[in-house]
């Protein structure tokens, strides 16, 4: 299902079997007051983006093998531009990790994100830049 800008933003926690969605802004701060157990990983995206359908498979592969330490999260960016821009500056594919209240940006390697990387990031909090 695709957004227009102006509507609702979509957020998905990626879990076997499982999606959360989060049917506003007003959600998705109550989501990180709340869940606070885990580190969340965010991912913004559109449909459109085609970088973004190319991460899309690394992204739930590394979201079944690190489901123990991060939720995955993933956000149309059109769904709320404001909100994109305020998190991710617009830009897509962007990847955050929320963390101990900061937000932090697994900076965008040359050639674009892959699964090693982005793994190598969250694991070792390697490439991770404070916004």
């Amino acid at each position: 299902m695709k957004t227009q800008v102006g509507e609702t933003a979509r957020l998905e926690v990626l879990e076997p079997f499982k999606m959360v969605k989060v049917v506003d802004r007003n959600y998705f701060k109550k989501f990180f007051e709340e869940e606070k157990t885990k580190p969340h990983v965010i991912k913004f995206y559109t449909d459109e983006c085609g970088l973004c359908l190319s991460l899309q498979p690394d992204y739930e592969r590394l979201s079944s093998e690190l489901t123990d330490a991060y939720d995955f999260i993933k956000v149309d960016a059109f769904g709320d531009p404001a909100l994109s821009n305020l998190l991710s500056g617009g830009g897509v594919p962007t990847i955050l990790l929320f963390k101990d209240g900061s937000f932090y940006e697994i900076t965008y390697p040359e050639g674009g994100y892959h699964y090693d990387y982005l793994k190598e990031s969250l694991v070792k909090n390697k490439n991770l830049k404070r916004i």
